[in-house]
Order: structure tokens, then C-alpha cells, then sequence
């Protein structure tokens, strides 16, 4: 007993080569690469697993929200935040987190004269202002690099995060209240310098921005700078 005869119709055959051919000359992906991208997936997997080492440290959470849109008004401007992630604490509250791939500000450096890293700031503000049911008691920034996966924040009491700094710790708030308060304050500052136009060319001293920026060639710093070395030689 013979199987079932295969038969080509007409340019079947033809058909068939074209397909073989087709598939020869499919580029292949050269092994120099099949090997970074292996790499990549491998590094890819340890940042994942720092990142649940770091979470499997926490007390108990519940994701709340995923890329939460808030907004807020701060002196006349209102701003439309997206929050990268909110947990809803077992003991109450929430915990606000922005998830960054490079380099991140530790918290004692957020408070300068004209804030850094204000981000956490303001969705703490925005959260509050959408559910002032639920505290925040922890905003921390959760560095995502290669090697360098850490969470870096303030919480309101050790029980919401430890390992994170406490907000009295820092010597500037007494407690998240005068934390909410001041962020309220300097940030509502600077949205009222946008709202009224101001823009002096003030860059910070440090770290200093000019060494990044890359657009001198149409940038007012040198020539004020150039200004105000003449006044003083004048002197």
C-alpha cells in the first residue's frame, strides 16, 4: 500500500524553489551580535531580579496605579503629571515612585534655593491634591541601571520603607507636613517665575549644567558673564 501521491500543480515546483530561495537569502545575524543581544537579555535579567530583591525587602505593598495621570495647580499653572507607580501601603497610605534609567539625586540634595529633582515633589503634591484621603508616606526615585538598581527617598516613618531616609533625619522638615509645605512653597516659586516670563540666566554653581548642555553656541551665560567681568574690572 502506497501514502497519498504529493503532486505539484502548475508552478508549484516553481513555487517552491522561489520560497527556498527566499529564505537563503534572508540576511543572518551576524554572531558578534547574536552574542550582545544574549548579553543584553542576561543583564536585562539581572536588573530584574535586583529589582525584586529590593521589592521582597519592603513591608507589605499593593500596586495601586500605573502611569497615574494627576495634575496640579501650583500659582496660576496647572501641570499634567503621569506618576509612574503608586502603592497602597498594608498599614495605609501610599508610596510614590519614579522609576529612573540614569543617574539619580540622593534626597539631601533635592532642597537647594532653586530645587533638584523636583519631580517627587510635585506628584506628592498632585496625589495628595486627587486623594487627600490617603497620606503619602514614602516618594523615592528607584534608579534602574546597570549594576546600580537601589531605590533613593524619603518616607514620613521607618514602617513605610525601611532603608529609605526619614524626613526629620535631614535636619531641614520636622515632619512630612513641613516637608508638603515647602515643596508648595519653592516649587510654586519657580511656577510663578514660568507664568511671568522670567528667565534669568541664572545656571546653578553645582553641579554645573554647562558641561552637559551643548548648545553654547546660542546660550546667554558667556555673554553675561562677559558683562559683568567687565563691570566689576571697571571697579
Amino acid at each position: 500500500v502506497t501514502g497519498p501521491q504529493q503532486h505539484h500543480g502548475p508552478g508549484g515546483r516553481h513555487r517552491a524553489d522561489d520560497a527556498e530561495h527566499d529564505r537563503r537569502a534572508l540576511p543572518r545575524v551576524p554572531a558578534d551580535v547574536a552574542a550582545y543581544q544574549r548579553a543584553a537579555d542576561d543583564e536585562h535579567a539581572d536588573e530584574q531580579h535586583q529589582v525584586i530583591a529590593v521589592e521582597r525587602r519592603r513591608p507589605a505593598f499593593t500596586v495601586r496605579d500605573i502611569e497615574a495621570k494627576r495634575s496640579l495647580a501650583l500659582r496660576g499653572l496647572t501641570f499634567r503629571l503621569r506618576l509612574d507607580r503608586v502603592d497602597a501601603l498594608a498599614d495605609g497610605g501610599v508610596a510614590i515612585i519614579d522609576y529612573k534609567t540614569g543617574r539619580i539625586d540622593r534626597p539631601a540634595q533635592w532642597f537647594d534655593e532653586r530645587p533638584r529633582s523636583p519631580q517627587l515633589g510635585m506628584y506628592a503634591l498632585a496625589e495628595h491634591e486627587a486623594h487627600p484621603e490617603f497620606a503619602t508616606r514614602a516618594v523615592a526615585y528607584a534608579q534602574l541601571c546597570p549594576g546600580a538598581v537601589a531605590p533613593a527617598g524619603l518616607v514620613a516613618d521607618a514602617n513605610a520603607w525601611p532603608g529609605l531616609d526619614a524626613v526629620a533625619s535631614l535636619g531641614r522638615h520636622r515632619d512630612w507636613r513641613a516637608l508638603e509645605s515647602w515643596w508648595e512653597s519653592h516649587l510654586g516659586a519657580l511656577a510663578a517665575e514660568i507664568a511671568l516670563g522670567h528667565a534669568a540666566v541664572a545656571p546653578r554653581a553645582t553641579p554645573l549644567p554647562c558641561k552637559n548642555c551643548g548648545l553654547q553656541a546660542v546660550c546667554r551665560i558667556e555673554s553675561v558673564r562677559g558683562v559683568e567681568d567687565e563691570g566689576s574690572g571697571d571697579e
